[in-house]
């Protein structure tokens, strides 16, 4: 398995857990990496994913934070306006992924509805 795909593994479990699954995970993960031959890259995943162990919530998910659908989060920010951005960008100091704005307020609900549609 690649580096990148071990990555982008990681990241789509974690997605889906949270609380107490999502720590035993993050422990699963670090002794894996720590059992075998691996590379710089997955050394410094390691060191990221013990702080990620102690706080699990605040970086795994955007503040306003709605759903995850195909690769993206949705969020909301303070007006209530819904923001998309991909689930492999890091949550940022803000408490939120990078992202672009998709719908107003009054429409975030039905947006949702028509993307998981699809």
């Amino acid at each position: 398995m690649t580096d990148q795909t071990f990555f982008q593994n990681c990241s789509k479990t974690l997605a889906t857990l949270s609380g107490q699954a999502a720590e035993d995970f993050l422990a699963a993960v670090c002794r894996d990496i720590r059992s075998g031959n691996t590379s710089d890259q997955k050394v410094n995943f390691l060191l990221d994913i013990e702080v990620m162990a102690k706080g699990i919530n605040e970086l795994l998910f955007s503040q306003g934070h709605v759903c995850f659908i195909a690769g993206y989060e949705y969020f909301t920010i303070d007006n209530g306006d819904l923001y998309r951005a991909p689930e492999l960008n890091p949550v940022m100091a803000d408490g939120r992924r990078c992202g672009r704005w998709q719908t107003k307020t009054s429409m975030v609900q039905e947006y949702i509805e028509m993307v998981k549609g699809c």
